[in-house]
């Protein structure tokens, strides 16, 4: 997804609960690689961001500048209680859709080594008597 859309995606999920700037400041920070492979400090890069985890960052922001609230109030006889939006439950919940998050807790992250063979070793040793011992 491109910038301007996440910062869209954001906005729509926070409403005004914190600024555009701060917004695309979350944005910024949810940079991932492009359909490509290459990676935001390649000068061929496509840019991409991860809405999910731009939202969740903006919630958090949203949750600590929302500070003390004033949660209930009682008068003449009459309590109104009002339950503020709980930023860090949504910001889990917005995290758990991002590609990041599914990356980084579901073994989507690996070294790949570029431009090096791979040389095969089994992983038994089961067939070692089969007459092939080009592997040992």
């Amino acid at each position: 997804m491109d910038k301007n859309l996440a910062i869209l995606h954001v906005t729509g999920l926070l409403g005004n609960a914190i600024s555009q700037d701060q917004i695309s400041e979350c944005v910024d920070g949810s940079a991932i690689p492009d359909d490509h492979g290459r990676l935001p400090g390649d000068p061929d890069w496509q840019p991409t961001y991860d809405q999910w985890w731009a939202a969740a960052e903006a919630a958090m922001l949203a949750a600590s500048l929302a500070g003390d609230q004033l949660t209930h109030v009682t008068s003449e006889g009459t309590t109104m209680v009002i339950a503020p939006k709980d930023w860090a439950s949504t910001a889990n919940t917005w995290r758990r859709r991002s590609r990041i998050w599914a990356d980084t807790h579901q073994g989507g992250f690996t070294l790949i080594e570029v431009g090096q063979p791979r040389t095969y070793r089994p992983t038994t040793d089961l067939y070692r008597d089969w007459g092939d011992a080009s592997w040992t």
